[in-house]
């Protein structure tokens, strides 16, 4: 189902779970941050890491001293950029799994429905990292 729908920017991915969940995953400084990242990996996918007129546009506004970067140098980001994108990610995904539970909840709770204990467990997995184990 999910291929139906475009999860490309955090806008979208904003709007399918606003619609769906009444939750939104990116404040306006993740949607931000999550747009820069997909820049750098649009670049680094499709470009190999050289640097384009576009990215560097997009980026950084393209001052005339930065277009003779462009085609010559590349972008290779650094372990702790790597590391920062994957904490970044990861809160999101904590941040996205945790409203998505208290939704769920708040459904259940607002049509009067129970659940088994067993439901009980499979939905308080939905936020394992919880448990000490992550």
């Amino acid at each position: 189902m999910a291929e139906k729908y475009d999860f490309g920017t955090a806008q979208k991915i904003n709007a399918l779970f606003g619609a769906l969940l009444k939750v939104t995953p990116f404040g306006r400084d993740e949607a931000k941050k999550y747009a820069g990242l997909l820049q750098d990996r649009n670049l680094l996918v499709h470009h190999g890491g050289t640097l384009t007129l576009t990215y560097l546009e997009q980026s950084m506004g393209l001052p005339v001293r930065l277009r003779r970067e462009a085609f010559f140098n590349s972008r290779s980001p650094s372990r702790e950029e790597v590391l920062a994108a994957i904490t970044f990610i990861e809160n999101i995904a904590r941040k996205l799994l945790r409203a998505s539970l208290d939704a769920l909840i708040r459904y259940l709770a607002d049509r009067g429905d129970s659940y088994s204990d067993e439901r009980k467990k499979a939905l308080d997995a939905i936020v394992w990292w919880h448990s000490g184990t992550a």
